[in-house]
């Protein structure tokens, strides 16, 4: 009788072992949820202003709660000319009509239904500190009512034309470090980032009915201005709209594509060339990790810019510029993989997906064009910058804040950064290239990866190889 006690005993201690890391499991996997942000926003046309109600349930992302949280508020950033992500002497292409500010007006701020104490601070007035009413362990409803006053510029945020822009114009939860510290990193004047926490978005958004809007996740037609967007697991939501837009449709294995554009005839180029990088793209790498993926034309100073599921196209690349549209097209897509599937700090290591990026758009070229593709690109765009004595010894892998002009941060982290890739590809082989850049891509997909991550999967010999190119150490060589 003993022994069966004893029996029973450890069969319930066992079951107890085991439920408790049921549940261990269960909250750890609940703690790691996406948060989810909600925003309703109506768009008034003669103030070119956006009234927003957001709601966030914001799910603590570390192990330690939180007595504060902090979000973004980037339209800030476009307050004054000194604060403005706009490079020095670029002005005028940015605002071609004289300087215009931006700004996001808080009216409310809600925790759990609560009023909440904040503060906004930063060198450009855009980040949000909430204080929490306890400390945070799992989650909390936030609710943020606001105004944004969008600028008369072209760009990722703005208006212009019969277009407007709103990348970054809604608040987005600021990315919780390694150390525990949250990011309070600010827009550059050099550079695109991407600066949120994982999210799953719901947007609704209302506009004059003249309107056409384009963004990832449309649901459907718009019912009398009403548009309608579902993201998952983005660090943010980027959403354009157009009186003038005319509207394409492809597909590439399996995905959507949807295509934006003031003609018919360039929409259905910019459809049809999404479609293509997309199959290229998902042979090299891996199958595209969203169900749609959209490309719309837009005023823009810079040639092309990408956000999760989307990719914004200088609309001027559409007049006449084929190859050099197919180009933009090949490495906007690219970042779809590198830079907002695998996500990564680009505001302190920019060639992990810039480089990246750039490189498989030479990529696109050789699988579409032949080994002459590949190489009238490279040495157009790559070999210059390889072979410029005045880029030698400087390190590829540098922050944003360390490049006063967009020249040199092109030449240096985009093409130099182009023509470490190519090394590597020659040290390790095609093969083994395609191999650890694949591996990389499904163990990071749709989740944050550092430098480290990257290195790891090129293995001990490509790692070593691209570590003395990220310092400044080699150029070319054999291969090359």
């Amino acid at each position: 009788m003993a022994k069966l006690g004893a029996f029973l005993w450890r069969i319930k201690t066992f079951i107890g072992i085991a439920l408790a890391l049921l549940l261990a499991g269960f909250f750890l996997s609940a703690a790691k949820r996406p948060m989810e942000i909600a925003i309703e926003a109506s768009y008034d046309e003669g103030s070119h202003s956006l009234a927003v109600v957001q709601t966030v349930l914001y799910r603590n992302p570390g192990q330690k709660p939180l007595g504060f949280v902090l979000f973004h508020l980037q339209p800030n950033a476009y307050q004054s000319a000194k604060t403005a992500p706009v490079e020095k002497g670029k002005e005028k292409a940015s605002y071609p009509a004289g300087f215009s500010p931006g700004a996001l007006t808080l009216e409310r701020v809600l925790v759990n239904g609560e009023e909440a104490a904040y503060s906004i601070f930063g060198e450009q007035g855009s980040l949000l500190q909430i204080e929490m009413p306890e400390p945070l362990t799992d989650e909390a409803e936030i609710r943020l009512d606001y105004s944004v006053e969008l600028p008369n510029a072209r760009g990722r945020l703005g208006w212009s034309g019969d277009g407007v822009r709103l990348g970054g114009a809604f608040a987005v939860p600021a990315r919780l470090m390694e150390d525990g510290k949250f990011d309070q990193s600010g827009l550059p004047a050099v550079g695109d980032p991407n600066l949120g926490e994982i999210a799953d978005y719901a947007l609704t958004l209302r506009l004059p009915t003249s309107f056409v809007a384009a963004g990832p996740g449309l649901e459907g037609p718009a019912e009398d201005g009403t548009w309608r967007f579902r993201l998952r697991d983005a660090p943010e939501l980027l959403v354009a709209f157009s009186k003038g837009y005319c509207v394409a449709a492809s597909k590439a294995n399996g995905v959507r594509v949807r295509a934006f554009a003031p003609t018919e005839e360039g929409a259905e180029l910019l459809a049809e060339q999404g479609a293509r990088a997309l199959e290229v793209y998902s042979e090299l790498f891996g199958p595209y990790p969203r169900e749609d993926y959209i490309l719309a034309a837009a005023d823009l100073s810079s040639l092309g810019l990408e956000a999760p599921g989307c990719s914004l196209i200088d609309l001027r690349l559409l007049r006449g510029q084929g190859a050099l549209l197919e180009y933009v097209v090949a490495h906007e897509t690219a970042h779809q993989w590198w830079g907002m599937a695998v996500i990564s700090d680009q505001v302190r290591h920019a060639w992990q997906d810039e480089a990246l990026a750039e490189y498989s758009a030479l990529l696109y070229m050789e699988a579409t064009q032949g080994e002459s593709g590949f190489v009238k690109h490279y040495n157009a765009l790559v070999r210059p910058a390889a072979e410029d004595q005045t880029l030698k010894g400087l390190p590829i892998d540098l922050p944003l804040s360390s490049f006063e002009s967009d020249e040199l941060y092109s030449r240096l982290v985009y093409r130099l950064g182009a023509a470490m890739w190519h090394d590597l590809r020659v040290e390790m082989g095609n093969a083994g290239f395609l191999r650890a850049l694949s591996g990389y891509y499904r163990q990071h997909r749709l989740k944050w990866a550092e430098p480290i991550d990257l290195l790891g999967a090129l293995g001990p010999r490509g790692a070593n190889r691209a570590k003395e190119w990220l310092s400044g150490a080699p150029r070319l060589r054999g291969g090359n």
